[in-house]
């Protein structure tokens, strides 16, 4: 698990007007994982409360493990769906189906 970005999403006419140095710097928690060759997925799990904008988790995964990436972000996106409003929620995956899904 890891941040996906350092701050909310910029809306679409400020992302327009970014230098590329801003947008490469609203991409460096990607890089890592992408420069690793590891599969990685985000996942948006809140808004801001201020923006109301997403703010995404990275999900990253060992090499080859693309479909367990996508059963366990599936798995998050559909918790943080039903408890969007609550503000919290719990993911369980036990280590036996993380072990199967290898």
């Amino acid at each position: 698990l890891a941040p996906a970005s350092p701050g909310v999403a910029p809306l679409c006419i400020e992302a327009r007007e970014m230098l590329a140095t801003e947008a490469y710097a609203a991409d460096v928690m990607t890089v890592p994982a992408s420069l690793a060759g590891l599969p990685a997925l985000v996942v948006p799990v809140v808004r801001s409360a201020a923006e109301n904008l997403p703010l995404g988790l990275q999900l990253i995964a060992p090499r080859m493990a693309e479909s367990m990436l996508l059963e366990v972000g599936q798995a998050l996106e559909h918790v943080a769906a039903e408890h969007t409003h609550s503000g919290t929620y719990t993911v369980s995956i036990s280590h036996d189906h993380m072990s199967s899904l290898l």
